[in-house]
């Protein structure tokens, strides 16, 4: 669907009275959002506004040499850890494998490149898990700008017809 409009030693375990609370590591509205990110990226600006209620959980790998950026990452987002992997590798070691409750507390998951900005920022991310959710789709994207992105294909480019919502295509990236 393309919707228009560390180290191994790491671990998201919330212990109580020496019982994993598995409840206390489902993110906001049961969405997370997955990335890796390096130094050169405006991710914080735009994944996040004090003004918006977002609706989601970062999860955000940390690949830059830069301590005060991490710092950052740290305090914007919930979880957050240095190691240096690309994102499926990130994600297949430190959720899937090392952290797979944080996995099943969450409805959805949205994995992002740190150099996706959206238009609306935190009220876009929104969108795309409301409308997931709504259509009761197992699998979407947002579609890309071809103005501003990098098209690989077609399906995935944003069509401006008036009132197109979604359309379902044959493929995702």
């Amino acid at each position: 669907i393309a919707l228009h409009g560390v180290s191994s030693a790491f671990s998201i375990t919330v212990e109580t009275g020496g019982r994993v609370d598995h409840q206390a590591l489902r993110p906001k509205g049961g969405n997370l959002v997955f990335t890796s990110a390096g130094d050169h990226t405006n991710l914080l600006e735009n994944w996040r506004d004090p003004k918006v209620d977002s609706q989601f959980d970062v999860f955000l790998v940390y690949y830059g040499n830069s301590t005060e950026r991490y710092e950052q990452y740290q305090r914007a987002f919930r979880w957050t850890t240095r190691r240096r992997a690309a994102k499926i590798q990130n994600f297949y070691t430190l959720v899937w494998r090392e952290n797979r409750q944080l996995l099943e507390q969450s409805d959805y998951v949205f994995m992002l490149d740190d150099d996706i900005m959206f238009d609306h920022g935190v009220s876009d991310i929104n969108r795309m898990f409301a409308i997931t959710r709504e259509y009761n789709l197992t699998i979407s994207m947002p579609s890309f700008d071809r103005q501003r992105s990098y098209i690989s294909y077609d399906t995935t480019a944003h069509n401006p017809a008036p009132g197109l919502l979604l359309t379902y295509v044959s493929n995702i990236e």
